[in-house]
Parts: structure tokens; sequence; C-alpha cells
């Protein structure tokens, strides 16, 4: 290699200069970038979907909360009138 082309070439092309090209190596350090980009943002998508399902599934209105293994659920009682459930007794006079 001449001195004066040093400078206009790649480092995988001074690297891989009296080497064969066509096994592998040089191609995946020539195109390890794209592959890294690619990685990333499927593993950012990948991360963002299982977020959101996680989110989604913990966010119901009809949680039901357990207790030793148990579910557990709300009981919601209506008020009643209190008259109407009180009983009359009679006292009943003994000797």
């Amino acid at each position: 290699m001449k001195p004066e082309t040093i400078l206009q070439k790649d480092i995988l092309d001074i690297l891989f200069e009296n080497r064969n090209k066509d096994y592998g190596a040089y191609n995946l350090r020539k195109n390890y970038h794209t592959r890294l980009l690619k990685s990333l943002g499927f593993t950012i998508a990948f991360v963002f979907v299982v977020s959101v399902w996680y989110v989604k599934a913990n966010s119901t209105k009809d949680k039901v909360n357990f207790y030793a293994g148990k579910p557990v659920t709300d009981i919601y009682l209506k008020a009643l009138d209190s008259k109407a459930f009180i009983k009359k007794s009679k006292v009943v006079k003994t000797n």
C-alpha cells in the first residue's frame, strides 16, 4: 500500500488488505453500526410493549386483593332505616 493512500482508506480496508474478506469477519465489522441500531430499536420497542402491557394489566377497575392466597373483595353495605328493625319487647312481671 502506498503511503499517500493510507489516509484516504478506511481502517477495515487497511486491516483486511491482504486477507480473505469473504469469510464473514469483514462483513460483520463493516455493518456493525447498522446491526447495533436495529438491535437497539428492537430492544426499546420490546421494553415499551412490555411496560404498556404491565401498566394496563395492573390498572383494572375490578382489582381483586389477595390475603393469605385467598381473594378478598370489597363489600359495600347500604344504609338501612334503623326504625324498621327495632323490636318492641314486653316486660313480664314475675312475683
